[in-house]
């Protein structure tokens, strides 16, 4: 019997970002794989576990939410899954299919964030500074366009 150090949840269930996930996944990588919703792409656990399906949704913590998977175990045989859900903290590495534009998904995710929000940042009064470098970054990209 061997021990697995992950833990998988396979659930079917609404999963819909809010404007305030989608604002906050504006400062870290998860801006990145919201943008890769309907995207097939391969996701490495951290028990070296290697789960491939499609991206369904993706919160600001990187909890994934994956359709049509296969689960292949790094001991025993690949399973099938309709639905699993995955916990941003078990996650090692998400690939990037070659196909998929890193900065242009990062860029709609980004304005498509601030258009659901309304463009403002419901924290406080001020934005943090890890938003402030994630809006440059957007607005200087746009201008080297």
């Amino acid at each position: 019997s061997g021990c697995c150090c992950c833990i998988l949840l396979i659930i079917k269930m609404d999963f819909r970002n809010s404007s305030k996930d989608l604002l906050m996944g504006q400062g870290n990588l998860s801006c990145l794989f919201q943008g890769m919703e309907g995207v097939k792409t391969s996701v490495e656990l951290r028990n070296e576990d290697v789960v491939t399906g499609t991206i369904t949704a993706v919160d600001s913590y990187m909890n994934m939410y994956l359709t049509d998977v296969e689960m292949c175990p790094h001991l025993g045989k690949t399973k099938h899954l309709d639905v699993m859900y995955v916990l941003g903290k078990f996650i090692r590495y998400v690939h990037v299919p070659g196909h998929v534009d890193v900065r242009e998904t990062i860029q709609e995710s980004i304005v498509n964030a601030e258009n659901i929000g309304g463009g403002k940042i419901k924290r406080g009064k001020r934005m943090t500074a890890r938003e402030k470098r994630a809006r440059e970054a957007v607005l200087a990209a746009d201008g080297a366009s």
